[in-house]
């Protein structure tokens, strides 16, 4: 309302020949519209950092258990970022879903670095026949990640491997001390 107020005038003060007038109230509205445009842009960047940001923090929320520290950090600042959003402060709304999206990259990191690990003791557990530590290590990886397809392979395996692992230790005794013939 206020750009075509201006407008107007200039429009008269171009009409009534006062070039110079006009000329001034014309950059005066270029300049206001430029400002407006800046804030356009800035309120549909937290708009849409807001929608990826929620998206991320729903697909992460598996991750809360186990990193409830950092998930609790992440959902803080998105929701600071949202109030700010609702309040017109679109750069500090931006700043606040910025940084909860730097919580949830190094939450990310964490979290495929913690199942490799854990893959990987599940993996020696087995080796070692030890099938309580595998169990609960593959559990480990599917309460961070629900899908892991190696976890539920090992699951499974596991399951397979629990009536016969004590039998499969003897004969791993019997082999090792040279009693191949008896194994």
């Amino acid at each position: 309302m206020a750009l075509r107020r201006n407008l107007d005038k200039a429009d008269s003060a171009l009409a009534n020949g006062n070039r110079q007038k006009a000329a001034k109230i014309y950059e005066e509205i270029a300049g206001q519209a430029e400002q407006t445009l800046g804030v356009l842009e800035q309120a549909d960047k937290a708009r849409e950092m807001l929608d990826k940001t929620y998206q991320r923090l729903g697909a992460m929320e598996p991750l809360k258990n186990a990193f409830a520290k950092s998930y609790a950090e992440a959902v803080t600042a998105f929701d600071q970022g949202q109030q700010q959003l609702g309040e017109g402060l679109y750069a500090e709304s931006i700043d606040s879903l910025s940084m909860a999206g730097a919580v949830l990259d190094d939450l990310e990191a964490r979290s495929v670095q913690q199942v490799q690990t854990l893959l990987e003791q599940a993996a020696r557990a087995v080796d070692a026949y030890d099938i309580g530590a595998a169990r609960s290590a593959y559990r480990s990886v599917l309460e961070i990640s629900p899908a892991q397809p190696d976890a539920l392979a090992g699951l499974a395996l596991v399951d397979s491997l629990q009536g016969i692992a004590s039998e499969v230790r003897a004969l791993d005794a019997l082999e090792e001390a040279g009693r191949l013939e008896e194994a």
